[in-house]
């Protein structure tokens, strides 16, 4: 569950927004915090009244702040928080972080596996450089357009073509997506 889109609510209007939300439904809810694409950042506020909940399950921290990170931890030190940023996941496993909710995992699967699990094992000496240019390829335009252009590069999808508004003919940056696809492939292969 997202912050809600265009209206930018305070800590009230998010708090009741969640709170009402997580009412109507029976499945655990994993709340977003991604400010970056719903143009308001989730609250630790809101989240320190959102814990007693029954259906809040975890976050799915995205804003790209180890600080964020950690005050996200603070507020809700019972919960699960599992990172939405690809390239931030070994700064973030040290601060806590129990997983990776991916956008990596779509063009590397195996690969971003083994990634998580060193990650999360606290093997990070080498995963930084080559994991954070490798995902920031995938974002050189609106995601998920590279993720599509990638899969259909490798064969795996038979299209690139997205939804309206979004466009594969958007994306200039092919050979770099390549070149690190292939550098993701060769360090799986150690």
């Amino acid at each position: 569950m997202v912050t809600p889109h265009y209206a930018k609510p305070g800590i009230i209007g998010q708090t009741v927004w969640f709170e009402t939300l997580m009412n109507h439904v029976s499945k655990p809810c994993m709340l977003y915090n991604v400010p970056g694409r719903s143009g308001v950042a989730l609250y630790p506020e809101v989240l320190k009244k959102l814990a007693p909940h029954p259906r809040f399950w975890a976050l799915k921290e995205a804003s790209g702040s180890t600080e964020k990170f950690a005050e996200f931890r603070e507020a809700i030190p019972d919960h699960a928080i599992f990172s939405g940023d690809d390239g931030m996941l070994p700064f973030f496993t040290t601060i806590g972080c129990e997983g990776l909710v991916s956008v990596a995992s779509n063009v590397w699967p195996s690969e971003t596996n083994l990634y998580v699990q060193k990650c999360l094992a606290h093997q990070t000496e080498s995963l930084f450089p080559l994991w954070d240019k490798a995902t920031k390829a995938l974002f050189l335009a609106s995601n998920p357009v590279p993720v599509k252009v990638l899969l259909h590069h490798k064969g795996w999808i038979e299209s690139p073509e997205l939804k309206m508004p979004l466009h594969h003919e958007d994306f200039h940056h092919l050979e770099k997506l390549y070149r690190y696809d292939l550098k993701i492939q060769q360090w799986a292969k150690g």
